[in-house]
């Protein structure tokens, strides 16, 4: 895998060995970044269930402002340092915590995001409980985007409280919903 956009485009990324992970593939991350481009520059970022970070470090290459990278995989959390000590930056924090203690964590810390990117494992389809999460724990600034990649399967809801399903797109067994915070409705 490689980083195809910004500043980092060409860099080749060291990616995870065995079936506990599974990757964004180069179409679906193509397909993320064409729908979110003029989102990401000047933005502050959380990588929930970061794998490899190629979806947070495509942001750092596209001028993210800073990317907080998350994944309970300790071999995860090693193949990320090794990606992002490549760059030679300093604009991300990396967290090594089950998601529901991240986002406590975020909360306590008066941590709030431009960009959420959620990709956890399909099986456990927790897009829905995720994003109530978010809601509940104000991680999203207002006009804030979440980009969920999911299982064609799971269902979601087209919104939430102020937060509303703006593009849902479907690459083979993958998903791609994109929800906005909406100001209108406040």
């Amino acid at each position: 895998m490689q980083i195809s956009r910004g500043k980092f485009r060409g860099l080749k990324l060291n990616t995870l060995s065995g079936l506990n992970t599974r990757p964004t593939t180069q179409k679906v991350k193509e397909a993320i970044f064409n729908m979110i481009a003029f989102d990401v520059a000047d933005s502050i970022v959380l990588d929930m269930f970061s794998g490899s970070g190629a979806l947070g470090i495509e942001c750092l290459s596209m001028d993210a402002k800073e990317v907080f990278f998350n994944d309970k995989s300790k071999e995860a959390l090693k193949v990320i340092n090794s990606n992002l000590n490549k760059l030679k930056i300093n604009n991300y924090q990396t967290f090594n915590l089950e998601y529901n203690k991240l986002i406590n964590l975020l909360n306590l810390n008066n941590n709030s995001f431009d960009l959420i990117i959620l990709d956890p494992p399909y099986h456990l389809k927790i897009i829905d409980e995720l994003i109530k999460l978010i809601i509940d724990n104000n991680l999203l600034n207002k006009n804030g985007i979440i980009v969920a990649e999911l299982s064609f399967e799971e269902n979601i809801n087209d919104s939430y409280d102020m937060i509303y399903l703006i593009k849902d797109k479907k690459y083979g067994k993958t998903r791609i919903a994109i929800y906005k915070y909406d100001m209108k409705e406040e």
